[in-house]
C-alpha cells in the first residue's frame, strides 16, 4: 500500500506459500501475522482503503486490514478489481 509520496504503508514481511494453492483454513493460517505496518503515524485516526487485484476467500484484505486497524486507523474499506468464482 503506498502513500501519496510513494512510501509504502502496508509491507508483507513473511514469505508465504501462493494462497491459490490454499483451501480456506489453510490460506487464514498462511497469513497469519503477513502483514506490517511502516509508517503508523500516516494511518493514526485515519480513513483507509486498502485495494485489493482479486478477492477470493477474503484472507488477504481481512489480514491486511486487522493489521492496521491494530495500528490505529479508524476504519479500512476495500476495494477489489475481480471476485473469484
Amino acid at each position: 500500500m503506498a502513500d501519496r509520496l510513494g512510501s509504502f504503508l502496508l509491507k508483507k514481511v513473511k514469505e508465504t506459500c501462493p494462497q491459490s494453492e490454499l483451501k480456506g483454513d489453510e490460506r487464514r493460517e498462511n497469513l497469519k501475522g503477513s502483514f506490517r505496518v511502516q509508517n503508523q503515524e500516516k494511518i493514526l485516526e485515519k480513513r483507509v482503503l486498502l485495494i485489493d487485484d482479486v478477492y477470493t476467500t477474503g484472507t488477504t484484505v481481512r489480514e491486511a486490514a486487522k493489521q492496521i486497524l491494530k495500528k490505529g486507523a479508524k476504519s479500512v474499506s476495500v476495494f477489489v478489481i475481480a471476485r473469484a468464482s
